[in-house]
């Protein structure tokens, strides 16, 4: 399971029928990297202890090289002036105790986008995709068995159109691959 590259959600909003982004995008109301590191350590005290170490262990992983490089390709990445023009039933999902992305810029976000819709995941940090897992596929499900006949008609292909955008590591696509 891999993150999305900055931006990368507007490219699937291109060839899928639906998009899931979970704590999308930075909040350009904070777009410093001072701000970012200070957003994610306060998350940290938010964070299920038992998903510290495993947060740790991929910044180690990654290397702090690669950590600052992504951070800065974050921080310059445009895609919340593109939001708008995403043609396709969005569901925006945040952890409502999170502070990276926070609700008021959530809220934005989410009315940029045409038709989108925001949920909140009670007592979920900003790693809600593992915290809160289960009720996040709820809300994925219910986002899903709302969608028009036209959408819900192609879930099952091969080239079905959903695709999930999270900051937490996780990918779930299940997109055509032609742009």
């Amino acid at each position: 399971m891999e993150n999305l590259r900055p931006g990368e959600s507007m490219a699937l909003g291109r060839r899928c029928a639906a998009l899931v982004l979970s704590g999308p995008t930075i909040d350009p109301h904070a777009r410093t990297a001072a701000r970012q590191i200070a957003r994610g350590l306060r998350d940290l005290l938010r964070e299920d202890p038992l998903q510290v170490p495993i947060l740790a262990r991929d910044v180690l992983d990654a290397g702090p090289a690669r950590v600052w490089a992504t951070l800065r390709a974050a921080l310059r990445d445009p895609s919340a002036t593109n939001l708008s023009r995403l043609a396709v039933p969005t569901l925006v999902l945040r952890g409502a105790l999170e502070p990276i992305v926070p609700a008021p810029w959530a809220r934005e976000a989410t009315a940029l986008i045409p038709g989108a819709v925001l949920v909140e995941l009670p007592g979920a940090p900003h790693n809600a995709v593992y915290v809160t897992a289960e009720a996040l596929v709820a809300e994925v499900r219910r986002f899903l068995s709302r969608l028009g006949p036209e959408s819900r008609d192609t879930l099952g292909r091969g080239d079905a159109p959903i695709a999930v955008e999270a900051t937490a590591p996780v990918r779930m696509e299940r997109c055509s691959a032609a742009e």
